[in-house]
This record gives C-alpha cells, structure tokens and sequence, in this order.
C-alpha cells in the first residue's frame, strides 16, 4: 500500500487508538493533535497536547497545528465535536471535509469512499491537496497503546463564541463492537422485551456481544446507542455475527458484511437476510433461540 509523508490525527479520548492505528498503515510519520487526559497519547512519533478540555473547542488550535505540520492527511472520527474540528482544519487549508469515510487509498491524492442512501450507492472523493477526513466507525482496528515520548504541551484559547453553560454525565458504555469475536444481533422481529432477555441470555452463554438494528435503539429504546449495527452505526467484523429476527435491508448488511460467518434466524424465508449468511435458519426465533442456548449448554 502507497504511503503519505505525514499523517496528522486529531483525537480525543476512545477515538485515538483507532486513529493512530490507522494511521500508521497510511503514514510514514503519524503526529497527534488531542486533548483530554495527558495520558492519553498513544501511537504516534510527536504529540501536541491541547490541554483537558472540550475538544470542540480546540477548532483554531488545531487549525494553526495543522498548518504548521504541513500533512498530506489529517485524520478524525465522525463524531458531532469531530466534525466541527474538522471544519476549523479544512477552512485553513481552503478545501472541505470528507466525511464518513468508509475506506481511506493513497494514489494521486488521497481517495475515501462513502456509503450513500443506505449503502445502496458509494461516492468516492479525491483530495487535490491536503485531504482532511474523518472516517465512520469500524474503519480502522484498535491495536496497542504504545506510549509517546514527545509530547508538547500547546495553550490552546479555544473558541471563545462557544461556552459550556452546563455538564451532564452519561451513563458509560462497556461495549466495544468493533473487538468482538462473536456478535448476536437483534431487530424487529423481536416481539417485546422478553424476547430481547432472552436473546441476551443466548449471547452471555456463547460469550457474545449483543447489537441490534437501528429501530431497536432508536425507535424502541430498548438498547443503548452504541450497539446499534448499520450503515450510519458501528461497522463490525466479527469472527461469527449470528442475525436474530433482522430482515437483513442493505443499511445493516453494510455493517456487517465482513463478518467471518453469518448465520441468520428469521421466520420469513424471503427475508434478504438468507441471501447474505451463510447459514440461515428459517423459523419462530422465540422457539429457535432457547433451544440453541440449550444444546449449547448441554
């Protein structure tokens, strides 16, 4: 694979192992710009530390880090705060944003791709200049955390025209699907709750993690965010990912099309879901789901 000079991360927190990993495979020199706990450096030649605060603040900062650093390449996540870096960045470099990268090729420029109307269609970019790109999750994998010998430690004013009038905690999330070995994944054709417990059984007896569609998180709120599989969630790749009452429409496939092997549960023997597994169990996944979890524990 054609490498870059010099690839710029701008990070912080969970998003800079998956980065700096990344970007070490496109990269000869990796230089992370981040905030949050000093500690947090990992996997990069030189850091640049912008302090432990908001990181949607650190806009400008990370502007004038950028254009001083002169990469081919400046790498975020797609999150809300990232996004709004990313913009600082790609104004002072005249150019846009790529976002929501599903893949990342050096050649004359750097190309991204991105999944369009569901995964139904790909629109890939080409950088003239120094691209600034931030990629959907799953991406990248995360590797060890070497620690970083040449850490600068930057003052950075931030934004003045934004302020925290207040904070919230968030209840943390111990999920990580882009790790897991085994994924049980659920959606629609679960019938209440207890079929969902019971699913989460299923997954706890083959050391699973669980995820589910997107309606399950966002229309039921019976699973938090972080779990939900698709085009615009997480993106896994899984050595078996067993679908449990999910249709299998292109915005999840999409999620999990690198998965070593799929099977699939589904009472419906049309669903598109059989087309894309490689093993498919067509039947009432109320009745299918405890008798696996029973052979299994047998």
């Amino acid at each position: 694979m054609n490498k870059v000079e010099n690839v710029l991360v701008v990070a912080a927190g969970k998003a800079i192992n998956e980065l700096t990993c990344g970007a070490a495979q496109i990269g000869s020199r990796v230089t992370l710009v981040y905030a949050g706990a000093r500690d947090s450096a990992m996997n990069s030649d030189k850091a640049y530390y912008l302090g432990d605060r908001p990181f949607f603040s650190c806009g400008p900062a990370a502007a004038k880090l950028a254009l001083a650093e002169k990469p081919q390449l400046v790498l975020l996540d797609s999150s809300k705060d990232s996004l709004l870096v990313a913009s600082h960045i790609a104004a002072a470099f005249g150019t846009s944003v790529q976002t929501n990268a599903a893949s990342i090729l050096v050649g004359d420029g750097i190309i991204t791709d991105k999944l369009l109307y569901g995964g139904a269609a790909v629109k890939t970019e080409k950088s003239s200049g120094a691209a600034v790109v931030c990629v959907s999750p799953g991406v990248f994998s995360q590797g060890a955390a070497n620690a970083v010998a040449d850490i600068s430690d930057v003052l950075c004013e931030g934004d003045e025209r934004i302020k925290v009038l207040e904070t919230r905690a968030k209840a943390a999330s111990s999920v990580n699907l882009s790790l897991a070995k085994k994924i049980v994944g659920v959606g629609r054709g679960l019938a209440d709750e207890e079929a969902l417990k019971m699913c989460r059984s299923f997954a706890e007896s083959i050391v699973a993690e669980l995820g589910c569609t997107r309606p399950i998180c966002e229309e039921r709120s019976w699973m938090e965010k972080e779990r939900y599989i698709g085009v615009s969630g997480a993106v896994v790749q899984p050595d078996c990912y067993i679908a449990v009452g999910i249709s299998g429409q292109v915005q999840h496939i999409v999620g999990i099309n690198k998965s070593g092997t799929i099977i699939a549960i589904d009472k419906n023997e049309a669903a598109p879901i059989f087309k894309s597994c490689d093993y498919g169990i067509v039947g009432d996944l109320h009745k299918i789901v405890p008798q696996l979890q029973q052979l299994i524990e047998e």
